[in-house]
C-alpha cells in the first residue's frame, strides 16, 4: 500500500462534482462514479444507504449543498485505491463537519468511486441517547 496523489484527487473531484450536480445530470455522476452495478454510498443520516447504481443515479444532486474539503488523503494497491478526509457540508450559512471514505477502483485509467460512507462524528453519550429514534428513521433501501 502506497500514498496516493490519484485517490486524493478523485475525491476532490468527486466534492466539485457533488457540489455542481444537479438532479439528472448524469454526465458528472459517471464522471466520478464507478460503472459497477454493486454501487454503494452510505449517506450520515441512517435512512441514506444507496444500494446500486441505479439508486445512486436516482439519489445525485443535491443543489444547493456543497462539499468542502478539509485534508484528504490517500492510498492505493493495484487497481483499488481509497482516501479519507474530514470535509464539511455547506448549504448557506450551515457548516457540518463530516467524515468520509471512499473506495474506489481504476477504469480507464481513473479512479471512479465504488463505495462511499459518510459519518457525522457525535459523543458517544449522544449517540446512545439517540440510537433508537435515528433507528426508527425510515430506511431507503
Amino acid at each position: 500500500m502506497q500514498e496516493s496523489s490519484r485517490a486524493r484527487d478523485a475525491l476532490l473531484r468527486f466534492y466539485d462534482a457533488f457540489t455542481e450536480a444537479v438532479a439528472g445530470d448524469m454526465k458528472s455522476f459517471d464522471r466520478v462514479f464507478s460503472r459497477e452495478e454493486n454501487l454503494l454510498v452510505i449517506g450520515s443520516a441512517y435512512h441514506e444507504w444507496v444500494d446500486s447504481r441505479e439508486k445512486g443515479k436516482g439519489a445525485w444532486g443535491m443543489e444547493g449543498i456543497r462539499l468542502e474539503a478539509g485534508d484528504p488523503r490517500g492510498w492505493e494497491q493495484g487497481s483499488v485505491a481509497w482516501a479519507a478526509d474530514r470535509p464539511s457540508f455547506v448549504f448557506g450559512e450551515v457548516r457540518i463537519p463530516i467524515r468520509i471514505l471512499a473506495v474506489m477502483l481504476e477504469e480507464d485509467a481513473e479512479l471512479k468511486i465504488a463505495t462511499a460512507h459518510f459519518s457525522v462524528g457525535v459523543p458517544d453519550e449522544v449517540a446512545a441517547e439517540n440510537a433508537v429514534g435515528w433507528s426508527e428513521a425510515t430506511s431507503s433501501h
